[in-house]
């Protein structure tokens, strides 16, 4: 019984049923999402979830692909001087009034 439901062209029906119904702009992500969900199923059973390799993974997987907003040669042109450092002023000394007997402790 379960061996008819997994026939060629019952999977080719589905497939194209899907299709139609979530279109070919929303199709991959929803295969993104549900290939994601199953490695986190999979993940939790198996006790891989805390490992730090597989949030590695994750971070390696997920969304986010890295875009180049500016060419190589924007990037490679040199950068604008910084900016001087503002003048410090040094401290100027305090003079102490001197005590009449040298031996005298200040106290």
């Amino acid at each position: 019984m379960i061996g008819d439901i997994f026939q060629p062209t019952h999977l080719l029906f589905l497939l194209v049923i899907v299709l139609l119904v979530l279109g070919p702009k929303r199709l991959p992500e929803v295969a993104r999402s549900l290939g994601r969900g199953f490695r986190d199923f999979k993940d939790a059973i198996s006790g891989e979830g805390n490992s730090p390799m597989s949030e590695f993974k994750d971070a390696m997987i997920g969304d986010s692909h890295p875009t180049l907003s500016e060419s190589p040669e924007q990037s490679a042109a040199p950068s604008p001087p910084a900016a001087e450092p503002a003048a410090v002023a040094e401290p100027e000394p305090v003079a102490t009034p001197a005590s009449k007997d040298p031996g005298e402790a200040t106290g």
